[in-house]
């Protein structure tokens, strides 16, 4: 009786798991990226040409303008996007100090 009951507890686990991992994650990734607002001319594509070490003025080329940049300390930070209704999105985030890449930053943001 003890087994049958560790293996239905086992099952039920596997099963939460499988309909977490495979429909509810996926699902509210899906659901931010509706939400997401981009800056004009962004191309995920090029997004994964940007490195680090790279100059600004390389980063504009290939993403165009950010929609904001914010600055902290000695850093700058280029957004290339935001939410569209306050609510979840994808960020995408370049960090610049003294003319260079020093960070690319690709984030769900859950609101």
């Amino acid at each position: 009786m003890k087994y049958l009951q560790n293996n239905a507890f086992f099952g039920f686990t596997c099963t939460f798991a499988f309909v977490l991992g495979a429909i509810i994650i996926p699902t509210l990734i899906y659901w931010s990226l509706l939400h997401t607002e981009y800056a004009e001319g962004f191309q995920k594509s090029a997004w994964g040409t940007v490195k680090v070490g790279m100059a600004e003025s390389e980063v504009m080329s290939l993403l165009g303008q950010p929609l904001s940049v914010s600055h902290w300390a000695d850093q700058k930070v280029l957004s290339y996007s935001r939410s569209r209704s306050n609510s979840s999105y994808m960020g995408y985030y370049v960090t610049i100090q003294n003319d260079k890449v020093v960070m690319k930053i690709k984030e769900v943001w859950w609101d």
